[in-house]
C-alpha cells in the first residue's frame, strides 16, 4: 500500500466528477489487512486520501482507489470494518472460481462476488458503468463495490458524460 499522499486538485475533480454522474454514493471498499480480507461501508469524503490516479498512462488518466495502510487503518476506527476472509481463503476462493468457469476472474470480481454472498445476493458478472446503477443494492441504497486498486473510471470517460450532460 501507497505512502499517505493528499491527492492533486486534478484528482481531486476527477473524483468529484465520478461522484456526480454515478448512481451509487455508498462505496464497499475492499483490502487486505492483518492476513485478512477487509471491508469498510463508506461515503465520498471517507474516500478523500484513498484515490490517486494510475501512472501507467499519461494520454487517458485512470482515476483509481489506491489508500494508504494508515488511511485504512483510520477508517477501520472512524466506520468500523468486517473481515470477510482471510488471504489463504480468498486465493483458494479465486483459484476455485476460475477452474468452475473457465475464465480468468480477477481479485475484484471475486470480492465482489464474496460481498453478494454476504448479503445473501445472488452474483453474476455484469459490466454495467458506474454511471447507470451501482454494483449491488443492499436495503435499497445503490453500492459501488470497489477491492484495492479498483478502477473508477479514466479521465475520457468522465469528459464523454460531460459532454452528454452539456448536450441535454
Amino acid at each position: 500500500m501507497r505512502q499517505i499522499k493528499p491527492p492533486t486538485q486534478e484528482e481531486t475533480a476527477a473524483f468529484n466528477k465520478y461522484h456526480h454522474y454515478s448512481k451509487a454514493h455508498t462505496y464497499c471498499i475492499g483490502y487486505v489487512m492483518d492476513g485478512y480480507v477487509r471491508y469498510i461501508m463508506a461515503k465520498k469524503e471517507d474516500l478523500a486520501l484513498c484515490i490517486g490516479f494510475d501512472t501507467q498512462s499519461q494520454t487517458n488518466k485512470t482515476l483509481r482507489f489506491q489508500p494508504a495502510k494508515q488511511t485504512l487503518q483510520e477508517l477501520e476506527k472512524k466506520k468500523g470494518f468486517e473481515n470477510l476472509c482471510t488471504t489463504d481463503e480468498f486465493r483458494v476462493a479465486l483459484d476455485k472460481l476460475r477452474e468452475s468457469t473457465g475464465k480468468s476472474y480477477n481479485r475484484g470480481q471475486l470480492f465482489e462476488k464474496l460481498i453478494y454472498n454476504r448479503y445473501n445476493q445472488l452474483w453474476q458478472h455484469n459490466s454495467t458503468p458506474f454511471f447507470e446503477k451501482g454494483d449491488i443494492t443492499i436495503n435499497g441504497v445503490e453500492i459501488q463495490i470497489k477491492y484495492n486498486k479498483a478502477t473508477f473510471c479514466s479521465l475520457k470517460t468522465l469528459e464523454e458524460l460531460e459532454k452528454l450532460e452539456k448536450a441535454e
